[in-house]
């Protein structure tokens, strides 16, 4: 199911996006963090997604592999987002079938939706590009005034390293527990919607006790 799954894999390439340095690809990615949580308007984010898109274009970052990983990713943010929706009070303006959703909790789902798409796309974008230890090495320059209050500068951009390390290996304990759960019987794809988002909300606790 996960095949070419490929979170936080570096692809290596020669392209524009691979030549640039890692500071500049990290700078970049913090302003569109701050332009998808500082949007106003729902439309906003269709902008940013063209930027994106296009930044993975000039990347020539495996566009499959891309859009593979950013579906499982988008399913399960999805999921989530849904469920936070339920939590918001409100007087109920929409409803699929038995669930009761407020118009708050309609539009901050759907924002958060957009907001941490757009930032794990990025993310996605740099990790593709750049590699492990130029990262670190980026982020250990860009954060190097911070020594000056003395911020532990230096372990920061290990710990960094070694997440980016572990990021396949995650994938990996992912694959594991989801082929372990379709060896079971779990349909994912087909039945009653509530049949499959219980599948899929039984997936939470496992890949996150394998990953701890």
């Amino acid at each position: 199911m996960l095949s070419g799954f490929g979170l936080g894999a570096y692809q290596a390439g020669n392209s524009l996006a691979h030549r640039l340095d890692g500071r500049s690809k990290i700078v970049a990615l913090f302003g569109i963090m701050v332009a998808a949580f500082g949007a106003l308007h729902l439309y906003y984010f269709a902008v940013i997604t063209a930027v994106l898109i296009l930044s993975s274009l000039i990347a020539r970052v495996d566009q499959r592999a891309l859009l593979r990983s950013m579906g499982v990713i988008l399913l399960l943010l999805a999921i989530s987002c849904f469920v936070y929706a339920l939590l918001i009070p409100g007087k109920a303006e929409f409803r699929l079938g038995p669930f009761a959703l407020s118009h708050d909790g309609v539009q901050l789902g759907i924002r958060i939706f957009f907001q941490s798409g757009a930032l794990i796309y990025g993310a996605q974008i740099l990790t593709l590009s750049t590699e492990p230890l130029a990262i670190a090495t980026a982020l250990q320059k860009l954060c190097k005034p911070l020594a000056w209050l003395h911020a532990p500068v230096d372990e920061l951009a290990m710990l960094v390293t070694l997440a980016l390390t572990f990021l396949p290996l995650i994938r990996e304990q992912v694959r594991t527990v989801i082929d372990a759960q379709l060896a079971r019987g779990t349909d994912l794809w087909h039945g009653p919607l509530d049949t499959r988002l219980r599948a899929l909300v039984s997936l939470y606790n496992p890949i996150i006790s394998a990953n701890l």
